[in-house]
């Protein structure tokens, strides 16, 4: 399962492709859809988040229990990597420039200081962390866990936490919308996309989609929800019907999906077919595929 990222809007016009198979992650030009850089990391990179007020992207290294810092300005690895806890599986950006967190497997999230990328004290956030997602203020710090079938709603200022009722057996990756009201779970198991309230975590809503999804963004602009899965390619949830209004096809298995800041253009890593789909909001269709590296699997920007 791939990690949903939710950074600030990575500068000069790019994204970033994190290829597990390549040990790499690619730098692609947005609008152009190039590659103008491939740049190594560890093993197996799953997943990334830009911090763009820091210059950085932090990219987590799966199967090396490390995260590799790329300065932006040099489109390059920054220093050594940062030792994490095992099986690392997401990583978030706060917009309010504080932290970088880090879900690992043993129930713990990390906090790197990305100022200095110093690690801090870990704190539990549920059995088996699998997703994260953080409020637009950077205050609230969103956990699925999928040892206990909850989310954790965390302060980022306190570490208080908040757990959800149980959703079932599969809650993975997370989207919250533009108006922090809404959170989207998706739920791998029962093949859905779970609606919650942001603030109560009550859920509202439970809206079917393809087999095995694996990745969740939302579009700014329309507040669409994009959800990639192995199944059907790309379903678009309606937030208001609460109901799939359209289905695009992509490449093979596609896992991580991310929106651009203005919410025009959706970016989906198809792993098997080692491309990246590029798909126009306005009428959810494919504008382009841009190789990109082997096991294309998380996308940010």
């Amino acid at each position: 399962m791939n990690p949903t990222p939710t950074a600030p809007a990575s500068p000069a016009g790019v994204f970033y492709v994190a290829n597990s198979g390549a040990n790499s992650v690619a730098v692609v030009k947005a609008g152009a859809n190039a590659v103008v850089a491939t740049i190594p990391v560890q093993k197996a990179p799953t997943a990334c988040a830009v911090d763009a007020a820091a210059g950085k992207v932090f990219v987590i290294n799966s199967t090396s229990y490390t995260v590799s810092v790329i300065d932006i300005a040099t489109q390059s690895v920054s220093g050594s990597p940062i030792n994490v806890g095992p099986g690392p599986v997401d990583v978030v950006v706060n917009p309010n420039g504080t932290a970088a967190y880090v879900a690992d497997s043993s129930g713990h999230i990390e906090i790197i200081d990305p100022s200095t990328d110093a690690l801090g004290a870990p704190f539990s956030a549920g059995a088996i962390p699998e997703g994260l997602a953080i409020s637009k203020d950077g205050s609230t710090l969103y956990v699925s866990d999928l040892g206990f079938g909850d989310i954790v709603r965390v302060n980022t200022a306190t570490l208080a936490t908040q757990t959800s009722a149980k959703l079932g057996f599969g809650p993975s990756k997370l989207a919250v919308d533009a108006a922090n009201a809404t959170l989207y779970v998706l739920d791998y198991v029962d093949n859905a996309v779970v609606f919650l309230n942001a603030s109560t975590l009550a859920k509202s809503a439970s809206v079917s989609v393809g087999q095995g999804p694996d990745g969740i963004a939302v579009a700014a602009q329309t507040g669409d929800v994009y959800v990639a899965t192995q199944g059907a390619g790309v379903s678009v949830i309606d937030p208001v019907k609460k109901a799939v209004v359209a289905q695009i096809a992509v490449g093979f298995d596609p896992a991580g999906v991310a929106a651009s800041a203005d919410g025009r253009t959706v970016y989906v890593a198809n792993f098997a077919s080692s491309n990246v789909s590029v798909i126009d909001a306005a009428s959810n269709t494919v504008s382009a595929t841009v190789s990109t590296g082997v096991g294309p699997y998380g996308v940010c920007l």
